[in-house]
């Protein structure tokens, strides 16, 4: 099965979580964001858990600033 393509608008806190819960489930994810947040973005981002007081990490993603960036990509949701 292919593993389906995400696209999360936005990388604040909501963001952050629905895509490392994604990504557990086999999700490709990419983000659009503002220009600013780029430079951040460009760094594996870290998520505490308070299910198991643990830091848990977010990487592998792709950051799109810019919609016209996304011309020609294809997202599952």
């Amino acid at each position: 099965m292919n593993e389906p393509q995400v696209l999360i608008v936005g990388a604040g806190a909501l963001g952050m979580t629905c895509a490392y819960f994604l990504q557990l489930g086999g999700a490709k994810i990419s983000f659009l964001v503002r220009p600013h947040r780029r430079e951040e973005l460009s760094r594996p981002q870290k998520i505490y858990s308070y299910n198991d007081h643990s830091v848990k990490t977010l990487d592998n993603y792709r950051v799109f600033t810019n919609a016209n960036e996304l011309q020609g990509q294809h997202f599952d949701f």
